[in-house]
């Protein structure tokens, strides 16, 4: 069981409220956490990594270390490695965000003990070929370029640079300025210093034998000296917020300008983080919304616009987003802020709210369905420190909302008189 693989001085980390979750770890420290999920024998594997965007010094060193890892190890080439990958049916991918790096492999479970040597490889012996390295660059570089000339890029770069400054790091956006600089030995260094074992957690979902699961990353994890446990912080834990307001004008060419409208929010971890996620849905979440109906499906201004209410683990922010002919920009402005007004100043309809109750409660079942989301589920909860029982309870939360709960919390965080507006197109 699983004494027989964690060593008497390695007390089990706290255990969450979830079916099937235990958390134990390694005989070298190395924290692991399982879930069974899923009636099908398949399962992923992740080791997820304390870094990000918000941990490095230059811009866009983390999401390219990530996206360099399968070119080749110590052991194997690229394509050697792709292979073999594919002769088990199995994949590796990779994932950088503001707070962690993640690598997991996916499979079936039967094949685990041939794949997961494969994982480690990727992990602890990536070559970063330079030839590869220039090669993925280039055609990043190519990519890049090509969207820095729609108004959309600069109008949403523009729009995170104002609401955060430039001093945080959720104001920056990695571009092809950054891109120019990066070098083969940035993320080189990133890996040597954020990619070490002690800077890791596993997590294992799907269907399998636990005992026999540990037993595999035992064997290819525990016997490895747990080192590299990074002390620093993320920098956007304090990271100095210095948010603008008002109207900023970005010219460039085209048939239409992008608008994108917005203000700070609130942390992934505040109690208001559902609610408010409905009332966005109700404003421009969704197709059926009220920017919708108002500003594509009767005035016929746009082809789409929408609302986010995003939230990160240290700040978030509320932005609204939409194309329109340069002759119509006016028009545009004077109806979104309309919509954000009637949220404030008028009750919602019952019917209108039970819609979108039953949209979002929906689209959440189906983000739940596969052992794959529930691993990604899973990453987040821990990195953002989320219990799942805070998961389970959006349920309840977004049924008993009520329709005064939709206008005062309208009047509590939409802030029209602080909107900054940033407009890119031809003026």
């Amino acid at each position: 069981m699983l004494d027989r693989i964690t060593p008497p001085l390695a007390q089990p980390l706290t255990t969450r409220r979830l079916p099937g979750y235990t958390t134990t770890q390694l005989s070298n420290g190395i924290p692991v956490h399982l879930l069974q999920y899923g009636t099908v024998e398949v399962a992923e594997v992740q080791l997820v990594f304390k870094g990000g965007s918000a941990f490095e010094d230059k811009l866009g060193t983390m999401q390219f270390m990530a996206s360099n890892l399968k070119e080749g190890t110590n052991q194997r080439t690229g394509q050697q490695l792709a292979e073999r990958l594919d002769d088990f049916g199995a994949s590796i991918g990779t994932d950088a965000d503001g707070e962690y790096v993640a690598v997991g492999l996916s499979g079936l479970t039967r094949h685990m003990p041939e794949t997961l040597p494969l994982l480690k490889e990727v992990v602890m012996t990536p070559t970063f070929p330079e030839e590869d390295f220039e090669l993925m660059k280039h055609r990043t570089l190519q990519r890049m370029e090509m969207m820095a000339l729609k108004t959309a890029y600069t109008a949403r770069r523009e729009f995170m640079r104002l609401t955060y400054g430039n001093q945080h790091p959720y104001g920056a956006v990695f571009g092809p300025e950054e891109m120019k600089t990066l070098m083969v030995e940035d993320i080189r260094a990133c890996h040597a210093e954020y990619m070490g074992l002690g800077n890791c957690f596993i997590l294992a979902v799907g269907r399998f034998d636990e005992e026999a699961m540990l037993q595999e990353l035992e064997k290819g994890f525990g016997t490895e000296s747990a080192s590299g446990k990074v002390t620093a912080n993320s920098k956007a834990a304090d990271g100095l917020i210095q948010s603008a307001s008002g109207r900023h004008y970005f010219e460039k060419e085209g048939m239409q300008a992008t608008l994108r409208l917005g203000h700070l929010g609130i942390k992934r971890k505040h109690p208001d983080f559902y609610p408010m996620s409905v009332v966005n849905t109700i404003l421009g979440g969704y197709f059926g919304s009220r920017l919708m109906k108002n500003i594509r499906e009767d005035k016929g201004l746009t082809y789409g616009i929408y609302a986010i209410w995003f939230a990160d683990k240290y700040a978030g922010h509320f932005a609204i987003q939409g194309d329109v002919s340069n002759n119509k920009i006016e028009l545009a402005l004077t109806e979104i802020r309309k919509e954000i007004q009637r949220l404030i100043d008028e009750p919602i309809p019952e019917g209108e709210l039970a819609l979108v109750k039953n949209y979002l409660l929906g689209k959440s079942i189906s983000e739940r369905e596969s052992p794959f989301q529930l691993s990604n589920l899973l990453r987040y909860s821990l990195v953002y420190d989320i219990s799942f029982d805070q998961f389970d309870q959006k349920f309840d939360i977004i049924q008993n909302l009520q329709v005064s709960d939709i206008q005062r919390l309208a009047q509590q965080y939409y802030r029209p008189e602080e909107l900054l507006e940033v407009i890119c197109g031809k003026l």
